[in-house]
């Protein structure tokens, strides 16, 4: 009789002959407290029995998932740098791809950018960096990082174009003009009113 009182343990009986049978204790979904020591004991057979020492390694196994970091806004001429992280599944993603606007960053067409991809074995991660070392108003758009469990996400890119008159509107540009126009046309008034004045008394 196969009995177990756990329910996240399967005990499996299979008998291949009067000989021979397999006795096997099944964890569908490992957890860190199933770890220790584990005993198989023969009942027929008085004082035989073995152990096996469980050890549960690397983080909790969770459902796959991406995220996508990153400058949404880049002045010209500076440097774009994405960062896609692809986490979770049974083990870690076998591969990470890159898009622009709908289509796969692959090719001569895409020589303007560098992808960097390695992994995180103690977070269980994969980690992909899309990079651009001088932006364009070509690179500015949408783009997608998708993993190989089809996990994917987006992120708009605008690259700004910096004004190139720097001249702030009302300032000085002649030392011959005067600061103060409106000042300088009171003057002209209060003068003309006293030669109107000195006119009349003659």
């Amino acid at each position: 009789m196969a009995w177990s009182p756990d329910a996240q343990m399967v005990v499996k009986h299979t008998k291949h002959s009067e000989e021979l049978d397999d006795w096997v204790l099944i964890l569908p979904k490992v957890r860190k407290s199933d770890a220790g020591l584990y005993e198989c004991q023969l009942t027929s057979v008085g004082g035989y029995h073995t152990h096996v020492q469980l050890n549960i390694v690397g983080p909790p196994i969770t459902d796959p998932a991406v995220s996508l970091t990153g400058e949404q806004y880049v002045e010209r001429g500076e440097q774009i740098k994405l960062t896609c992280n692809a986490t979770g599944g049974k083990q870690i993603a076998d591969q990470i791809d890159w898009f622009k606007d709908g289509n796969i960053i692959a090719g001569p067409q895409y020589k303007d950018y560098i992808i960097f991809t390695y992994r995180l074995h103690e977070h269980g991660a994969l980690v992909s960096t899309l990079q651009v070392d001088r932006a364009t108003t070509e690179h500015a758009g949408t783009y997608v990082c998708r993993s190989s469990y089809n996990k994917l996400k987006d992120i708009a890119v605008q690259v700004l174009v910096a004004e190139r008159d720097n001249v702030k509107r009302g300032t000085v540009s002649s030392n011959n003009s005067s600061p103060c126009p409106v000042q300088r046309s009171t003057i002209c008034i209060l003068f003309c009113l006293v030669v109107t004045q000195l006119t009349l008394h003659d």
